[in-house]
């Protein structure tokens, strides 16, 4: 007869020490656990990481869940084994005593049972994966029913994965339950459209009654296009009394906004908008454009992702606005020259009472160090492995230099998306339809969609076969797109027999 412990599936001792030392190194020491002396197909342990300054919350993280190989696609191998994390509240009650309490023991169950599911259902988990629970909240002392995977992000990229001794990876997964109305929402609207309208801080923590994120939307004021805005630091001023002029609330935003006209890297929509400053910056002029961001009622003290051209939103996502996983690099670039500006001395001596970067000169030498600065950062964010692929040169119909400028009034994004049978063939545009850009990318993305309408499935779904491409190059290929440019989101257009765009219809 087989031992129970035999049967059971268990890292070996290297395994185990590996993925107990991942977890202390990226999420937290731990001295105490919950251990799971009855499951009968693999040993699971919870280590309770206790509150910490740098999260000020606990974590639990399942031990022994990636001894399982889990039954993933036969071209994912890497997706094999995984463990889960969450956080609670940092007066979650997690004695012994509260073991015994569902209102403080559902998120150990719910880990447990999420360990145990891949061999239950003989399922497998993925980032982005969401379970259900029939609808039923985890607890009595919640609303919250079902559960999202992601990848804990405010841990960063490093903590996802720890690779085995003998090369396997674990891949980590931070358990988000979720209320009813939110999963519908992603599941309506994909989850990429469901986490824009999500604030890291609600997601981060387990609050049994945190605020919904769709029922609770105009409460939480949420926008994810916003990089940072001028009113948080017009407070730290006033609250603090500093013996600054409140325009140094506008410094790093002007800073950062003249490097990115300087290097072309602003939307169309904004150059429009704002042409006049755009061209003063362009010819060297060097206007205050901490008085254009204060006083202009477009801007509103504000930098966001849709200020931006495509390159330069990217740069943005990666450098300036993100997760708390890295929050804020620049704003932490900026810190650190007033560091250097006025020495840790002065700034240990409180005189700044911690905000020193509003108290740096604002001067032409500011703007040229801080630009060195993002020089080097955006050198780096260049060099990553996922920006160094380079696209294939296409044989285009249209020569480059029989390309003219069509589109002499459009004060909308530049950027269309578009078949090949187009582009490279010379095919007029059959087909075409808008959508709504993602949040954030309002910049440079117009939502047009191009095709020549004879594309099948298979074609299609060789991305080799369409790409980004300048909105005005598709004009030149098609003018009759010229009065269709500015219709709205949602719009499907075909051409007729005669030739003409037509609205079509979902069959």
């Amino acid at each position: 007869m087989t031992n129970l412990a035999e049967a059971k599936e268990l890292y070996t001792e290297a395994e185990l020490a590996a993925v107990q030392a991942h977890i202390k190194r990226y999420f937290g020491d731990f001295q105490q656990s919950i251990k799971e002396y009855e499951s009968p197909d693999i040993c699971l342990e919870i280590a309770i990481i206790p509150p910490r300054p740098e999260h000020n919350y606990y974590t639990l993280a399942t031990i022994g869940m990636g001894a399982h190989r889990m039954n993933v696609p036969e071209d994912e191998p890497e997706l094999e084994r995984a463990e889960l994390l969450l956080n609670l509240p940092p007066d979650w009650l997690l004695t012994d005593e509260a073991v015994h309490d569902e209102a403080h023991f559902w998120p150990v169950r719910l880990l447990r049972q999420m360990a145990r599911l891949p061999i239950v259902d003989d399922a497998w988990f993925d980032c982005g994966h969401i379970v259900r629970n029939d609808g039923e909240p985890y607890a009595e002392s919640t609303r919250l029913c079902s559960v999202l995977l992601l990848s804990p992000g405010v841990f960063g990229e490093p903590s996802y994965s720890c690779v085995l001794p003998g090369g396997e990876p674990v891949n980590f997964y931070q358990l988000i339950p979720l209320y009813q109305e939110e999963l519908d929402f992603a599941l309506e609207n994909g989850l990429d459209r469901f986490l824009e309208q999500a604030p890291d801080e609600l997601l981060e923590v387990i609050g049994p009654d945190r605020p919904n994120i769709i029922l609770d939307a105009a409460e939480i004021g949420y926008d994810d296009a916003l990089m940072e805005e001028a009113a948080e630091h017009l407070a730290i001023i006033q609250e603090k009394q500093l013996a600054v002029d409140e325009l140094a609330a506008y410094n790093h935003l002007a800073i950062y906004l003249r490097w990115c006209l300087e290097r072309g890297l602003m939307g169309n929509p904004f150059l429009v908008k704002h042409q006049e400053a755009a061209l003063a910056v362009q010819i060297g002029q060097s206007p205050d454009l901490r008085l254009l961001l204060r006083d202009n009622a477009d801007l509103q003290g504000r930098l966001r992702l849709d200020y931006f051209n495509q390159e330069g939103t990217a740069f943005a996502r990666w450098y300036s606005w993100g997760s708390r996983a890295t929050p804020y690099a620049y704003r932490k670039d900026v810190e650190a020259y007033a560091e250097k500006y006025f020495g840790l001395e002065r700034i240990a001596g409180g005189e700044f009472k911690g905000s020193a970067y509003l108290f740096v000169p604002w001067t032409e030498q500011y703007y040229q160090d801080m630009a060195a600065v993002i020089d080097g950062r955006f050198a780096g964010w260049r060099a990553l492995p996922e920006n160094q692929a380079q696209k294939p040169v296409k044989p285009m119909a249209i020569k480059p230099e029989d390309i003219k400028m069509l589109l002499t009034d459009w004060d909308g994004p530049t950027t269309c998306f578009a078949s090949d049978r187009i582009v490279v063939d010379g095919c007029k545009v059959g087909e075409c339809y808008r959508l709504q850009p993602d949040l954030g990318n309002e910049g440079w993305d117009s939502g047009w969609h191009f095709f020549a309408g004879d594309e099948d499935e298979e074609y299609l779904d060789d991305s080799r076969h369409c790409d980004f491409y300048d909105l005005n190059l598709l004009c030149n290929y098609d003018p009759d797109i010229l009065p269709l440019l500015k219709k709205p989101y949602g719009t499907w257009l075909g051409r007729d027999e005669d030739g003409a765009f037509r609205e079509l219809e979902d069959e």
